[in-house]
């Protein structure tokens, strides 16, 4: 194979791997966020906080797990591109 033949082999190989992940963190972003303003509606419901600032608090919440979750996806896409699948490719000797 040539090397841009290899590389657009790579490249077919790593996408919907990419896909995948890019769903799977999109999906914990999602996840956490709806846990985190259930959380806060349930400790509002039992009445142990009246204070307004909750919502701030918890919409707060939410932005600091969907932007962990960015940040944890991005890195972790680096080793789904076509040179990181031709790297592990390599290590594990396939």
């Amino acid at each position: 194979m040539t090397v841009p033949a290899t590389y657009l082999a790579l490249q077919r190989l790593a996408r919907p791997l990419r896909m995948r992940a890019l769903l799977g963190w999109a999906a914990l972003a999602l996840g956490g966020g709806a846990l985190l303003l259930g959380a806060a509606a349930w400790i509002v419901g039992l009445g142990w906080t009246d204070a307004p600032y909750w919502v701030l608090v918890a919409w707060g919440a939410v932005l600091v797990v969907g932007a962990a979750a960015a940040w944890l996806g991005w890195s972790a896409s680096a080793r789904l591109s076509a040179g990181g699948v031709a790297g592990s490719l390599e290590e594990i000797g396939a």
